[in-house]
C-alpha cells in the first residue's frame, strides 16, 4: 500500500455506492464508504482512519455520523459518531483489492471486490 492507491473504489457488478480511499502519512488509511442503510431508504456514510503494513489496511474504528442537517440549519452539537464496526482492506495490485467489513449497526458482515474508479492527477501506481 502506498499514495497511488489513493482514489475512489467501487465494485462494477454494484454500481452506485463505493469508497473513498485515501493512503495518509505514517501508515494511516483513510477510508469513507457511500452508500444505503439496509432498508434502502436513505444514503449512509461510514467513515474511520486505521493502519496499513504491506497489501493490508485496518480500520478497527469505523463510525457513521447522525443528526446532521443541512445548512443553514447545521449545528455541530447535533452530530453523533455512531461505531459502527471494522473495515479490513487487501489489496492484491494496483487496480484491484477486497474490503471485508462487520457492522455492529445491522449492516451485517461480509466481503466486496474492488475496482479502481479514479486516481488523482500526478501519482501513479507502482
Amino acid at each position: 500500500i502506498g499514495p497511488s492507491l489513493t482514489g475512489a473504489w467501487y465494485d462494477p457488478a454494484q454500481s452506485g455506492h463505493g469508497i473513498f480511499v485515501e493512503v495518509l502519512p505514517d501508515n494511516q488509511f483513510l477510508a469513507a464508504w457511500f452508500t444505503f442503510d439496509p432498508s434502502g431508504t436513505q444514503q449512509s456514510w461510514f467513515v474511520g482512519i486505521g493502519t496499513y503494513n504491506g497489501n493490508t489496511a485496518t480500520i478497527s474504528q469505523v463510525v457513521q455520523s447522525t443528526g446532521g442537517r443541512w445548512i443553514p440549519n447545521f449545528d455541530p452539537s447535533h452530530i453523533v459518531s455512531n461505531a459502527w464496526g471494522s473495515l479490513t482492506f487487501t489489496f492484491t495490485d494496483c487496480n484491484h483489492g477486497k474490503v471485508d467489513f462487520v457492522s455492529t449497526l445491522g449492516y451485517g458482515s461480509g466481503s466486496m471486490n474492488l475496482t479502481r474508479l479514479t486516481q488523482p492527477a500526478g501519482l501513479t501506481c507502482r
